[in-house]
């Protein structure tokens, strides 16, 4: 039944419960009624769709509307429905009217709406717990509860709805462990857990969710390592365990992964070499194993992930060289950081040293001999040569008596009284 865009005012038809038992589809959005919603509307029970915004609908939402175990679309909003509940159902109901974000509890009786296919309460102000009561929904593939109030434990309910395709919990302050059970999810293809209180270690029944394509629990307080067998998610996409207290060695199986393109590690407390395995991670996009305590060096096969455009090993002990190709090319210095041991280009932020092979070292000798020796060579001779003139031109300028003046240690010494004696005291002849 669909009058929609007119200026009906008289209100919704006792007909539409009482005698169209039947009835799937009531849309009557954007319309001058102004009425409250009647009870009996809930005898319609067949109803998939309820389509009232629009409209000019005042008092509250009948606490009855559980009963459509069909229902699948509910629209109450942009009405003038009163938001002073009595109890924790119709607060959660009458809440559901208004453009307001919704409040308070989950209602119990949502479990009755089990034609529901998804069920959606993301960005709101829900407190308390995830009632067991949405285990009874049976038809449901799609549960987002994303950033909300919600404590306590996460139902165990939520994990025998076998046609669940996607279950959203992040940002809301649930706590304990991820139930075992979670690995009957076999149809489950997203799961984000983040930024939650859930501690305890990875529960390894998640690796029997063989279709999971998205897991991220990161920023909780999980603990433990990671099960080496976790190659056995072999079509995951994305995956993000960082922010929590994982320890151990990263599983060298993460390499089997080919399918993923995000892998972020970062912020835990693994140690040991960054597996060789990662060569193989053929469609990786995003690497962050900042924040942990490995050590070695960064496998030069990482060059050759030609997707790889993130890479993120800053405050770990790594040590060597800096590989230069692929990703690293256009990776910054903040990549690096606190890693005593590493070199390169990227950290001394000039270019590396050029390494000469043999080949060339030997064509340098070769050049050497060439050009050095004869120049060497050369000034020698000069040298010889204006050391030799130099040491004529000093024999040339010496006098002609010089040369004939006898060596003074060729002479006896006589003295002034022996020549006295023999020349008679210089008399005559003598």
């Amino acid at each position: 039944m669909r009058f929609s865009l007119n200026n009906l005012s008289r209100g919704i038809p006792a007909t539409a419960g009482l005698h169209l038992q039947n009835l799937k589809e009531l849309i009557l959005r954007e319309n001058q009624i102004k009425e409250e919603i009647p009870q009996y509307i809930t005898n319609a029970s067949m109803l998939e769709i309820l389509s009232l915004e629009g409209n000019f609908l005042t008092g509250a939402i009948p606490t009855n509307l559980g009963n459509f175990r069909e229902l699948r679309v509910l629209l109450l909003h942009s009405n003038q429905l009163t938001n002073e509940p009595i109890e924790h159902e119709l607060r959660f109901f009458n809440s559901l009217a208004d453009n307001a974000h919704i409040n308070g509890l989950i209602a119990q009786g949502i479990g009755n709406m089990s034609g529901l296919i998804e069920l959606s309460f993301e960005g709101n102000n829900l407190t308390g717990s995830i009632p067991s009561e949405i285990g009874k929904l049976k038809q449901l593939q799609g549960l987002f509860l994303t950033n909300n109030k919600l404590q306590g434990h996460i139902t165990e309910a939520v994990y025998h709805l076998s046609n669940l395709f996607k279950l959203t919990l992040t940002g809301n302050k649930l706590t304990g462990k991820i139930p075992g059970c979670i690995g009957n999810q076999s149809m489950l293809q997203l799961l984000p857990l983040s930024s939650n209180k859930l501690s305890s270690e990875f529960p390894l029944s998640i690796l029997k969710m063989s279709g999971l394509l998205y897991l991220d629990v990161s920023q909780n307080f999980i603990e433990g390592e990671v099960p080496s067998d976790v190659g056995e998610l072999n079509v995951i996409v994305e995956l993000d365990l960082s922010g929590n207290h994982f320890s151990g060695k990263v599983p060298t199986r993460l390499g089997e992964l080919q399918n993923q393109q995000f892998l972020d590690l970062s912020n835990n407390s693994f140690f040991g070499q960054i597996p060789l395995s990662f060569a193989h991670l053929i469609s990786l996009e995003f690497l962050n194993m900042s924040l942990n305590a490995l050590s070695g060096t960064i496998p030069r096969s990482l060059e050759n992930l030609l997707y790889l455009k993130a890479f993120n090993v800053s405050f770990n002990d790594l040590e060597g060289e800096i590989p230069s190709g692929g990703v690293f090319v256009n990776s910054t210095l903040q990549s690096f950081l606190g890693n005593k041991g590493l070199w390169g280009m990227h950290i001394l932020e000039v270019p590396a040293c050029a390494t000469v092979n043999p080949k060339q070292q030997s064509k340098f000798k070769e050049v050497l001999l060439k050009n050095i020796t004869p120049v060497f060579t050369s000034s020698f001779l000069i040298f010889l040569l204006v050391s030799i003139w130099i040491m004529k031109w000093q024999k040339k300028g010496k006098p002609k008596d010089m040369e004939r003046v006898p060596e003074f240690n060729t002479y006896q010494l006589i003295s002034y009284h022996e020549i006295q004696r023999a020349t008679d005291n210089f008399v005559g002849p003598n």
